[in-house]
């Protein structure tokens, strides 16, 4: 498991919230994985991410955890691949530590404007042959959870972000 560092941590000090730099293991592999060479493109496309949602003990899943797919645009401005994972950290305590659990890699079109409706499978994004409107990780015990989303273009640019919990904040608590 990897330790990815983040902005807030769940601890609290008095009526103040932790503050965390992001430095480390997310500073490096933001690094690696964009490169020199395709980190000079990066300003020519962008991802929005957008929230996830978290609800505890469902009937099938138990606790869940929903990430909602991001806004993407083309390297191009043509029609291109554009890519989306999801990675769950849960705090240990002192740092955010990414978990083996995955819910796939999402793929979708994009062009200029963003990612495009396909109307075969009804949606915008797939994980392989599958339509998806959100991914989500099920089963999950108790304890603090965030989403780090990285994206990733055909040129092979990435980049990641981590993004918001809908109820406000960037971590949602499962008891």
């Amino acid at each position: 498991m990897t330790a990815l560092a983040s902005l807030r941590s769940p601890v609290r000090t008095g009526s103040r919230r932790l503050r965390v730099l992001i430095v480390g293991a997310v500073a490096t592999v933001a690094v690696a994985l964009a490169g020199p060479a395709q980190a000079a493109t990066l300003p020519l496309h962008h991802a929005q991410g957008t929230s996830f949602t978290c609800v505890a003990n469902t009937q099938y899943s138990g606790n869940l955890l929903t990430a909602r797919p991001p806004q993407m645009t083309s390297v191009s401005g043509g029609l291109e691949n554009v890519f989306w994972r999801p990675v769950l950290a849960r705090w240990n305590g002192k740092v955010w530590v990414q978990q083996t659990l995955t819910a796939g890699t999402a793929q979708a079109a994009a062009n200029a404007n963003g990612t495009v409706y396909s109307p075969a499978g009804g949606v915008t994004w797939f994980v392989g042959t599958m339509p998806r409107t959100v991914l989500s990780f099920a089963h999950l015990t108790p304890g603090y959870y965030a989403i780090y989303d990285v994206y990733t273009w055909q040129d092979g640019s990435t980049i990641g972000q981590w993004i918001t919990y809908n109820l406000g904040g960037s971590y949602c608590q499962f008891s």
